[in-house]
């Protein structure tokens, strides 16, 4: 096996007895919840918590702050009455300052949980900060004695609903044995119960990823196929999903630790800010000979993670990963690993250059620098402003009788949107009384996204072009339109297209979960040729990190 984690995996599968529901475990847990600008999922959050059958008055809950703007410390001050209020002014959260507590005099919190502190942070340090955090709170205010000291440490996110037995079902599990560290969850779809998201997690020592089976040779490759092969050898989806699996990874949304073991092992490596922080955990602990469970049992409710995918998201994650792997692989494959992920991010700069995403691909050059800067925290990037989507027009000089605007469209809810978008450009030139500023619309369409009818005919500002995967389709004969007259503005949806649009100097880009608003950058010959400049030495460096470089060691509470 390429990666040197631990092969804990190997032992007996764990039994989780069923237990009366009087017998319900004593032990004491913290709960950590990290929550910023989302006061009103935090409620939600809290709420469940509070009905855990494990017993709320088992519980010291620790609310931490991450600097909202939105009232989030007095609004849930008001509503759970904590007994008491710490601050935390650091600007470093691997350097915590907190202030002695404040008691909140005849305070009685909400929930019936043994003690409910809120933390407020003055800074914004992420969901990696965040629940660092509360660990350097658990262990400063918690664990002065034999009688605070807690048994077991829950991390939970914000946004997640814990099913009422939950924890019970993750402490059956955390103390079935003493080489047991950590303890997930299995994910369920918030909007329908019925659909799991994720189960088991192992780490792939070939290309360095995550994936929900592991590849052959890892030591749980034949239990795993076994078990899934009655479920349709699907780790998730519609199905009965149950028992206890020994896993490498899981997700913090709801995941318990031993709290000794979380000392020994030390918390959360302070660069990541978000994303592959507890997966580093995780696989740390596995490196350390302790073993990393999923109960399947205990469920918790969630959104798919995809629908929170956005550039500077997958920042953190292409960033971090390379840093995780330098935690847990010997030299020789980890530097197969690095080349090839330095390879996909120049790849995927590459891409951004030829299909009108400078400022994405200017994020992944950063990327790949920050990973071999060694540079962590949160993302330094000013990206492209986002404006009122007329405004944006606008402002790109499309707006015109004689304008052309383009919508790139790959899939078809994109389709769905450009023409949501034109119509909506439409109305708003005729409410302002500006409708001969009505451009010309094209509409290029991959074949695979076409319409089954002609929305454009009939319609004399709009036309349709239809694209095919060939390169002489994209690259030549669908261009030549283009290079006769050049476009004032190309739409991309989403950060994804294939269309190599060669001409025109601005490029809207537009979210479709928020459709009103676009940002709008500069995509013209210059921009591009500097972007490719940065490529190219970015690519020299990444080739020469990806052959020199080293394991690292976790070091001190935080990675520091």
């Amino acid at each position: 096996m390429a990666a040197t984690v631990s092969n804990a995996g190997v032992q007996a599968p764990i039994r989780v007895e069923p237990k009366p529901a009087q017998a319900v475990s004593a032990a004491r847990v913290a709960v950590h919840v990290v929550t910023w600008n989302r006061k009103e999922m935090c409620d939600r959050c809290l709420s469940a918590i509070a009905e855990q059958s494990h017993g709320a008055d088992r519980l010291d809950v620790v609310v931490i702050d991450n600097g909202s703007t939105d009232g989030t410390v007095e609004w849930l001050t008001e509503k759970w009455n904590p007994e008491r209020a710490v601050e935390n002014p650091t600007e470093r959260a691997h350097e915590p300052a907190f202030s002695a507590p404040r008691e909140r005099e005849g305070a009685v919190n909400a929930g019936g949980f043994r003690s409910l502190t809120i933390v407020a942070n003055a800074h914004n340090h992420g969901g990696c900060g965040g629940f660092n955090t509360g660990f350097a709170f658990t262990e400063s205010f918690h664990d002065r004695g034999e009688g605070d000291r807690p048994d077991f440490v829950w991390l939970v996110d914000d946004d997640a609903i814990p099913h009422e037995r939950c924890l019970e079902h993750l402490v059956r599990a955390g103390e079935s044995h003493d080489s047991v560290g950590l303890v997930g969850s299995r994910m369920v779809d918030m909007t329908d119960h019925a659909h799991t998201l994720e189960t088991t997690v192992y780490f792939t020592p070939s290309n360095g990823l995550l994936g929900p089976a592991p590849e052959p040779g890892h030591p749980m490759y034949e239990p795993h196929r076994h078990w899934i092969s009655p479920l349709g050898g699907k780790a998730h989806g519609y199905g009965e999903f149950t028992g206890v699996r020994d896993v490498d990874v899981q997700a913090a949304c709801s995941l318990l630790g031993r709290w000794d073991r979380v000392k020994e092992i030390g918390f959360w490596d302070s660069r990541y800010f978000i994303y592959n922080d507890d997966a580093d955990w995780c696989l740390r602990f596995r490196k350390a000979g302790y073993r990393v469970l999923i109960n399947l049992d205990a469920v918790v409710y969630h959104e798919p993670w995809h629908a929170k995918v956005t550039p500077a998201r997958a920042y953190y994650g292409q960033r971090n990963v390379v840093w995780m792997c330098q935690k847990i692989m010997a030299p020789g494959p980890l530097r197969r690993v690095t080349a090839r992920r330095m390879g996909w991010l120049m790849l995927g700069a590459s891409r951004a250059l030829v299909r009108r995403r400078v400022f994405h691909g200017e994020l992944i050059c950063k990327t790949a620098a920050d990973i071999m800067d060694n540079r962590g925290g949160k993302l330094a990037f000013t990206e492209p402003a986002k404006e009122d989507l007329v405004a944006a027009m606008s402002r790109s000089g499309a707006l015109h009788t004689g304008g052309r605007v383009v919508f790139l469209v790959k899939e078809p809810y994109m389709l769905t949107h450009a023409i949501n978008t034109r119509d909506a450009v439409r109305s708003a030139l005729t409410e302002r009384g500006q409708s001969s500023r009505e451009p010309r619309w094209v509409f290029v369409v991959r074949n695979s996204a076409m319409p089954t009818e002609d929305f454009a005919s009939g319609d004399d500002r709009s036309e349709l072009i239809e694209y095919g995967s060939r390169i002489r389709s994209r690259w030549v004969r669908k261009q030549l339109p283009f290079l006769l007259k050049s476009p004032d503005l190309a739409v991309v949806f989403d950060q994804n297209n294939d269309f190599p649009l060669l001409s025109g100097g601005w490029t809207a880009h537009i979210d479709t979960r928020a459709s009103t608003v676009a940002q709008a950058e500069r995509t013209g010959l210059k921009e591009r040729a500097r972007l490719a400049g940065r490529i190219a030495a970015t690519g020299v460096r990444s080739a020469w990190f990806a052959a020199t470089v080293k394991p690292q060691t976790h070091r001190g509470r935080f990675g520091v």
